[in-house]
């Protein structure tokens, strides 16, 4: 996935370097495609921190079920 992304903003880069060197009028929108590719890195970084987030969230879920369940073959032994 990481690699996915990229290799997306590499290859928009060099879509818009070719444009911005053989199209004259491209040169006014470089500021918008340097935003994309911001606004791209910036939501994958979002999506990788979230799915981080999420799945220490269900190791400690895990955690916690199989403590609870040590315990209550504790009690029951």
């Amino acid at each position: 996935m990481e690699w996915l992304v990229i290799i997306i903003c590499i290859v928009i880069l060099i879509i818009s370097a070719l444009l911005y060197i053989y199209v004259p009028s491209f040169r006014d929108v470089i500021v918008i495609v340097i935003g994309v590719i911001i606004s791209i890195l910036l939501l994958f970084g979002l999506y990788k921190l979230f799915k981080k987030m999420n799945n220490e969230y269900e190791i400690d879920t895990t955690n916690r079920i199989n403590t609870q369940n040590n315990f209550i073959t504790r009690l029951l032994n």
